[in-house]
């Protein structure tokens, strides 16, 4: 589980002399949660025993299977001019373009089954498996259809042959309900947007849609609709599921290339991020875990954390392989592998550390000044440069050095799994 240490260095300066001291308190350990991935050091680990992710297997289908009778039905079909026109504008999505041509006539019809909030439509495929497919998959593409959780499905059978399938979705609220909730999320979408101009570069429109959601949005497990983009949007408190989606939807937006995926982290826990695509590579990219409030906050120091000014950026643009280390994809559809590192955080803004070089620590140092309000974020591209790093600023006190005028006290907090570093100045 996700904790965070905040340990506090006192110093004080002698009369005029240089030299700096530890105060004789030494270090403070509070009990609060780590960043998102941290592996057992010192504090108090918080269990979360509820659910940021609804894993697929949790959504709500119900099915039956009946005998065909023989009795004449109509069957409406999207065919002709209609399917390429729906082809046509679902040519950008993700999850869509993966599928074969029988799969995408399905993707279609349960599409349109969902935009225009039908009790029941025939599906064309047979399959309960190819259904379910079709289902997930437009639930991938589509964060603004937040209206639909599920679907039922009846089975028709003569003999041994499967005769007809048919697909109702399972709704959370009534077309007019849905049609005024879409009204307000879109007040709320456009406003956001007004906050990054279109010319700009893929990088920082991700940039800028990752920092407002963290410092907009609150992680709250009790959040109503959390599972869908009304809880940031309408709320502003959510779980992983409203900010992965609520982040496809701003840079689709945008023109970024953004979907949803599905996966596990802490052996059982649903979640959900996405993957993005910036200056032509694909990355991986977790917002939720972005979010200090992500963390379960407990002890007398809540409110520390709360109004802490920390954006976790340990999980903004990594590779398959970065991800994996805390992620278990388990997406229906198959996901490249990224192995681009142009548009990481770190590498981007220039935080990455390369060997154990206190001159290269100060350059970084002096781009990102340790600061009140602030965090000062460095990654380290091995292991032994991340050892060196903590024993050089932390035990060995030499943070000071890069803090203006010496003096003060300094928090942070350190990812063993991502190799990062966060540092702020504190009162």
């Amino acid at each position: 589980m996700k904790k965070f240490l905040k340990n506090l260095l006192a110093i004080a300066l002698l009369f005029a002399a240089i030299d700096l001291f530890i105060w004789t308190g030494g270090v403070n350990v509070f009990e609060l949660p780590y960043f998102a991935g941290q592996p057992d050091t010192l504090g108090i680990v918080t269990d979360d025993s509820g659910k940021g992710g609804l894993a697929w297997e949790d959504m709500e289908v119900k099915g039956e299977e009946k005998i065909d009778d023989g009795e004449p039905y109509e069957k409406v079909e999207i065919t002709g001019a209609e399917a390429d026109k729906y082809d046509e504008y679902l040519s950008e999505c993700f999850a869509y373009r993966t599928l074969d041509a029988e799969m995408k006539q399905a993707y279609i019809e349960a599409f349109a089954a969902m935009i225009r909030h039908e009790e029941m439509v025939d599906m064309s495929v047979l399959d309960i498996d190819k259904l379910h497919l079709a289902f997930q998959c437009v639930m991938i593409d589509h964060p603004e259809i937040f209206y639909a959780e599920g679907y039922s499905y009846s089975q028709y059978t003569k003999g041994d042959r499967v005769t007809r399938l048919t697909f109702s979705p399972t709704y959370i609220c009534s077309k007019e309900e849905a049609e005024m909730l879409e009204e307000e999320t879109e007040k709320a979408v456009s406003n956001i947007l007004l906050g990054v101009s279109k010319d700009a570069d893929d990088y920082t429109k991700v940039k800028y849609v990752y920092e407002y959601l963290v410092h907009s949005t609150e992680y709250d497990m009790s959040a109503p609709d959390n599972q869908n983009i009304c809880s940031v949007f309408l709320n502003n408190r959510s779980v992983c599921q409203g900010y992965s989606k609520a982040t496809q939807l701003l840079l689709n937006r945008l023109g970024v290339e953004c979907t949803l995926v599905t996966g596990v982290v802490n052996e059982t826990e649903g979640h959900s991020w996405n993957l993005v695509k910036m200056d032509g590579d694909y990355y991986y990219l977790d917002t939720t875990w972005g979010d200090a409030s992500y963390q379960s906050i407990e002890g007398e120091d809540d409110e520390w954390l709360k109004n802490l000014d920390i954006v976790n950026y340990d999980y903004f643009g990594v590779t398959t392989s970065e991800i994996q280390k805390t992620h278990v994809i388990d997406n229906p559809i198959e996901l490249p592998n990224c192995t681009a590192t142009a548009c990481n955080y770190y590498v981007r803004e220039g935080c990455l550390l390369n060997g154990q070089d206190p001159e290269r620590l100060g350059t970084i140092v002096k781009t990102h000044p340790i600061v009140r309000g602030g965090s000062t974020i460095i990654k380290c591209s091995d292991r032994p440069t991340y050892d060196w790093l903590m024993d050089y600023l932390i035990t060995d006190s030499k943070v000071f050095n890069y803090v203006d005028g010496g003096g003060g006290s300094v928090g942070y907090a350190q990812n063993e799994d991502a190799l990062s570093l966060t540092l702020w100045l504190d009162d």
